[in-house]
């Protein structure tokens, strides 16, 4: 018979790399996702930028003519 401890080590054991499966799971999932959060943000920037120089740039010819 397995003393109470001795199984305990041997769950502990067994469960440990399940544990660390789930985590880098968890971590790479999280890595993701902020990559896609970082590309929408940047997109959006980047289409916000672009209206507001057509629109400087229509008001600046605006003004010339």
């Amino acid at each position: 018979m397995i003393g109470i401890g001795k199984r305990r080590a041997l769950i502990h054991q067994a469960v440990e790399p399940i544990k660390m499966a789930i985590l880098q799971s968890q971590y790479n999932s999280t890595r993701l996702a902020n990559i896609e959060r970082l590309k929408l943000y940047y997109g959006i920037g980047r289409y916000i930028s672009e209206i507001a120089n057509q629109r400087l740039f229509m008001l600046a010819r605006a003004l010339c003519f």
